[in-house]
């Protein structure tokens, strides 16, 4: 292994960027009854990466958001009242699957994978209120040594 091998092995180990990862849902809205599927594509750049697994993440968040509320707030001296908004939120579902497992994901190369999960019946689908919302979101990541390559965080719509 050269020096430039070597140097992009500690960029990847540090900043995750040993693989671009996309994933696309099956559709533009799920329903809560059905199985949501997505599609993993991987593109691995130019190093070979031995990867532990690939792990899908999802979550709901549900957030509260009352606008302009009138705080008052006392000092030894004086008094005075500010217009604040209050925030508050709660995850409602959370669970990681793990999609493939350890492998050697060789450079330059493609790979895809097929993600599926079912909503629990009980929990609402996504809803964007003017005080409340409730999102769903699907992330996907590789896990190896140092910092893991993944999808970010992406919304997803759910109807009920």
């Amino acid at each position: 292994m050269g020096i430039f091998d070597k140097i992009k092995k500690v960029k990847n180990f540090i900043g995750g960027g040993g693989a671009t990862i996309q994933l696309i849902p099956q559709k533009a809205i799920f329903r809560a009854s059905e199985e949501i599927k997505l599609k993993v594509i991987c593109h691995v750049k130019d190093l070979d990466l031995n990867i532990q697994s690939v792990y899908l993440k999802v979550k709901a968040l549900e957030e509260v958001i009352i606008q302009h509320v009138e705080r008052s707030h006392s000092r030894k001296t004086e008094s005075e009242t500010r217009k604040n908004d209050l925030r508050s939120s709660h995850q409602t579902f959370s669970t990681q699957i793990q999609l493939a497992a350890g492998q050697i994901l060789k450079a330059n190369q493609m790979y895809e994978w097929e993600a599926s999960f079912k909503i629990p019946p009980h929990l609402n689908g996504t809803y964007r209120g003017y005080n409340a919302k409730h999102e769903w979101s699907v992330f996907v990541g590789l896990e190896l040594t140092g910092n893991d390559p993944d999808s970010g965080w992406m919304n997803i719509e759910i109807s009920k």
